[in-house]
């Protein structure tokens, strides 16, 4: 919805020229030449434009110049709407702000300036004293410049105000500063010409106000004869070497490089500043001239002139935007308002009829004032009984000032927003949508028709771009929503604050919605009436909107938004990137489990998801069983027919954890913290329903995956029989035909609201922690099969007390506490080994000799149930550690079986298994040999291992053992005993001498 000519929006930001230097050689050089060329080539002034003096002297091309122009580009800033380092030069903290054009010489144009013309434009004869009459014309002959409304050649003759031409004007065409680039050839006959292109230049520059700056690129060093040439061509030119004529030699430092192209910036912002000082002096005298055509000059036009309330606007205008390139904010934020009501006044002379506003009162007009009839009651129509229409060119008139009316309005919200005052810019804007509200009553149409929205969405749609330019300067990113309010009694209250741009999106969004779905008519008012894109818009400002709503947490905005963008692709069946805006959307309004607003979301996801054939529309299905009532069911045709009868096989369709979906809830309690393996414990399982509608589920399968215990790869299966009873506590009991215990049947068959237990008994065969995992529930529909996770919530293991279920009454359950669970959850368990129920005894002696052989019988006593599988072992071992080789006896064969314990593992050596029966008694023999060496005891180690024969997958060891301790004597022994004893003469010493 692009209306306003982007330059008239555009900052004005100082121009500086520089001549002389290649242009075109980057992608930016190339863009700015083509966005420059497009305004030469279509603005009025460049078509009597003078060209450069220096247009015959050749580029320079060096090494050096092009380091020159990436320093002068280096510090340019782009023409845009919003330029935030203005407030930094307005706060002098930076020392200048600069738009920096790089021209061709050869094609560059200064505009044209008034000549005096004393008489007629022939000239005066030679010794002949000039009259005193004189005026001052254009090259072209004309009086008026080609964009004033006093030329008949503008667009805005005769009664127009200001067009864009002016704005481009100095943006682009009119420097303040000329930069002419030459190099300083190597020979001094050169010299004589480039002081005179150089004098050329300077009088053209001065005749429009600018200033003009040479830099001269001298190859080399500069020695004295350079020197006495810079000089001479100083005195000639009157350039000042500090303000007028530089030079950059190649062999310059880089300091000095960069102090020069600093230098020419600053010099060339002062320029700037004396340049608009000048131009609004002279628009300030002419402010107060009477601009108003001749008497005879009127008489010659068709259409009334441009009113004083109209160069008063024009001049006001113009002394903003002056100030407004001095970068004096607060000046030009003054000024822009008294040109905003100057703009309004000057409505007060426009009429959509092109007759005045106020003309003279006919009879019925006068007896309609009498009786106080509403402006839009009177009747209008003239004496002839046709009905006035409006022209083409009231119709224009009244366009250019609405959108001069508007662009006034953003430069005084930019320059709000500049100023760091958000929300001053936003009642300024707020008081612009009252003022053009009054203007359109008080013209008898109405702010309830097409234009008139339209041109309020727009509005919008501009505030929200400016405010996302500030970035995080206006409003922070953690701000609150501010209240979005427009009307009269919140403009003077404190609450009025700037909203995020993300908002106003939205708010232009709902707007041009109400376009594109009222059917609004249509009145006279030709601003803004013409058909767009509704759809395109609409699209273009979600978009906008998003971009900044998604960089805050997911809040009910961004889901709005979301839904919005679904609904959009949705209409254009785009039905991929519809159903993933609408999952986002589902997303962030689940969290606040609002069924009135996940309804038409889920059935969009389910409405698309059938386009792509995505499993996401099952899902959403499934939900929408979950919140809604079949009274209430607003589900469509079209999705319902996807749960119609057919016969083919069924698709299953995984779902995983989906816990949004929340068909069913799952509870999972073991009737004891512990218990042993192969024994079994009960354990119940609890359903809750959680759809609203239908009324009843059937499942036709429901999985209970337990970890630990020997149930990581068998699920408990429960099968749905609709020939069992639909009790509210079912226990489960096993297929005794098949030996299956983890296939079960029950009625699966739920009812909404009514919860439902399962009682199972489970069968741990492998020692650890036993723990409920999930459960996975089939639902069978005529076409596919959905298979959704249920996964039991982490706040169930902080339920200090277990509750068991028990049947009360007659399908009644109650509930009685059995546990508490300080340290283990609800729904686990520790698996203990089993107990044995064998008892083994032996008849091993009390005593050995050494050397003996020892025959030991081994007696197994069964009190289990039924019968084991028995298996009998056993190691020996001296009291020094050495081992003992023991032959076992089979009890059906009288030969011994060797086993060696150090050298075989326990597969390998526990032999094999026989069966005992229950109630019974077995035996078994074993000799050993006593070593012959010296031991005192021999320990004997008995170990037992069965299994129960009803364990066919041998998954359940149960081990038992005796320990038997054998002293060992010796028959014979010897005892004897040495001492010294001593002589009975003492010997003579040695050592000492006798006397």
């Amino acid at each position: 919805m692009e209306v306003y000519p982007s330059d008239f929006l555009s900052h004005l930001t100082p121009l500086l020229v520089v001549s002389g230097l290649e242009t075109g050689n980057s992608e930016v050089d190339i863009a700015n030449n083509e966005a420059y060329k497009r305004v030469v080539e279509s603005h009025p002034l460049t078509a009597h434009g003078e060209q450069l003096a220096s247009r015959q002297v050749p580029v320079v091309v060096t090494p050096l110049a092009a380091d020159f122009k990436s320093r002068l580009a280096a510090k340019s800033r782009v023409v845009t709407h919003w330029e935030p380092e203005s407030f930094r030069v307005n706060r002098r903290e930076i020392n200048y702000l600069l738009h920096i054009e790089f021209i061709d010489r050869k094609t560059f144009k200064l505009l044209p300036t008034k000549k005096v013309v004393y008489g007629s434009d022939t000239e005066l004869p030679a010794g002949q004293a000039p009259k005193q009459e004189f005026v001052k014309k254009y090259n072209n002959g004309d009086l008026h410049s080609a964009i004033s409304p006093h030329n008949p050649n503008s667009q805005l003759f005769p009664d127009g105000v200001l067009s864009v031409d002016w704005i481009q004007k100095y943006l682009y065409l009119v420097p303040a500063t000329l930069v002419s680039v030459h190099e300083l050839g190597k020979s001094i006959a050169v010299d004589e010409d480039l002081v005179r292109v150089l004098n050329e230049l300077k009088i053209q520059a001065q005749e429009r106000g600018i200033k003009l700056l040479v830099v001269l690129l001298v190859e080399g060093e500069v020695t004295d004869a350079i020197n006495d040439r810079i000089y001479n061509i100083r005195r000639s030119t009157g350039l000042a070497a500090r303000t007028g004529l530089f030079v950059l030699p190649e062999k310059s430092q880089e300091v000095e490089r960069e102090t020069l192209a600093e230098t020419i910036c600053q010099l060339a912002y002062a320029q700037s500043q004396e340049f608009a000082t000048t131009i609004s002096k002279i628009l300030r005298r002419k402010r107060g001239q009477n601009n108003i055509l001749s008497t005879s000059e009127v008489g010659k036009l068709t259409i009334p002139p441009l009113p004083n309330v109209g160069w008063e606007l024009r001049y006001n205008f113009k002394l903003a935007a002056m100030a407004e390139y001095r970068q004096e904010l607060e000046v030009a934020l003054t000024l822009y308002e008294t040109a905003y009501d100057s703009t309004l006044e000057l409505f007060e002379t426009l009429s959509l009829t092109g007759q005045s506003s106020q003309p003279e009162l006919t009879v019925q007009e006068r007896e309609d004032e009498g009786t106080d009839k509403p402006a839009a009651d009177r009747d209008t129509t003239p004496d002839n009984g046709t009905k006035t229409g409006i022209s083409a060119h009231s119709s224009e008139r009244w366009c250019q000032g609405r959108m001069l009316l508007d662009i006034i309005a953003f430069k005084i919200v930019n320059l709000c927003l500049l100023t760091e005052q958000p929300n001053v810019a936003y009642k300024k804007f707020c008081i612009h949508l009252e003022s053009v509200a009054t203007l359109i009553e008080k013209r008898g149409l109405s702010t309830e028709r097409f234009s008139y929205i339209n041109w309020r969405a727009h509005q919008f749609e501009r505030l929200a771009e400016m405010v996302s330019w500030t970035g995080n300067s206006a409003i922070p990113k953690d701000q609150s929503m501010a209240k979005l309010s427009t009307h009269n009694e919140d403009l003077g209250g404190s609450v009025l604050r700037l909203p995020r741009s993300g908002y106003l999106f939205l708010q232009a969004y709902d707007l041009i919605k109400q376009l594109n779905e009222g059917e609004l008519a249509r009145d006279e008012d030709p601003y803004f009436s013409g058909d767009f894109d509704y759809n395109q818009s609409c699209l273009e400002l979600l978009k906008q909107a998003l971009a900044d709503l998604e960089d805050t947490t997911g809040t009910r905005s961004t889901g709005l938004v979301y839904s919005r963008l679904a609904d959009l692709y949705a209409k254009a069946k785009d039905y991929k990137t519809g159903l993933g805006y609408y999952k986002k959307a589902v997303a962030i309004y689940r969290k606040d489990q609002w069924p009135q607003l996940l309804i038409p979301l889920l059935e969009g996801i389910v409405l698309c998801a059938e386009e792509v054939n995505s499993v996401d529309g099952v899902a959403a299905r499934l939900e929408l069983m979950a919140l809604t009532d079949s009274s209430t069911d607003t589900t469509n045709e079209k999705t319902v027919d996807i749960f119609g009868e057919n016969t083919d096989p069924q698709p299953v369709f995984q779902l995983g954890r989906r816990q949004e979906i929340r068909m069913f809830d799952a509870g999972f309690v073991f009737e004891s913290s512990s218990c042993y393996t192969g024994i079994g414990v009960n354990a119940q399982i609890t359903i809750s329903p959680l759809f609203k509608s239908p009324d009843s589920v059937t499942v036709s399968r429901l999985q209970v995956f337990v970890t630990g215990g020997g149930f990581d790869n068998n699920p408990i299966t429960l099968i749905h029989d609709e020939t069992l009873p639909n009790s509210q506590l079912f226990m489960l009991q096993s297929d005794k035909n098949s030996g299956e215990t983890t296939k079960l049947k029950a009625n699966l068959s739920f009812t909404k609201d009514v919860a439902r237990v399962f009682q199972l008994h489970l069968v741990p065969k492998q020692l650890g922690d036993v723990e409920y995992a999930r459960v996975l529930v089939d639902i069978k529909y005529p076409l596919f099969e959905v298979q959704q996770e249920i996964k039991q919530g982490t706040e169930d293991a902080l339920i200090p007390v277990i509750q068991w279920a028990v049947e009360n009454e007659p399908n009644k359950i109650a509930y009685r506490h059995i546990r508490t669970s300080p340290n283990s959850p609800p729904h686990g368990m520790q698996v203990h080994p089993r107990p044995s129920q064998v008892v083994t005894t032996s008849d091993a002696p009390s005593l050995a000799s050494t050397g003996e052989t020892l025959t030991v019988r081994v007696f197994v006593e069964n009190q289990e149930d039924e019968p084991i599988l028995l298996q009998v072992d056993g190691t020996a071992s001296t009291d020094g550690g050495k081992a003992i080789s023991l032959n076992w006896i089979s009890r059906n064969s009288s030969q011994s079986e060797p086993v060696n314990n150090t050298e075989k593992s326990e597969e390998e050596t526990s032999g094999e298994f026989h069966e005992l029966a229950a109630a019974s008694k077995s035996s078994q023999s074993l000799t050993l040999q006593v070593p012959n060496s010296a031991v005192n005891n021999i320990s004997l180690e008995l170990s037992v291992k069965y299994y129960l024969k009803s364990d066919t997958d041998k998954t359940t060891l149960i081990k038992d053992g005796a320990l038997v301790s054998i002293p060992v004597t010796k028959p014979f022994r010897v005892n004897f005993d040495v001492a010294p004893r001593p002589h009975p003469v003492p010997w003579d010493n040695v050592f000492v001498p006798v006397l």
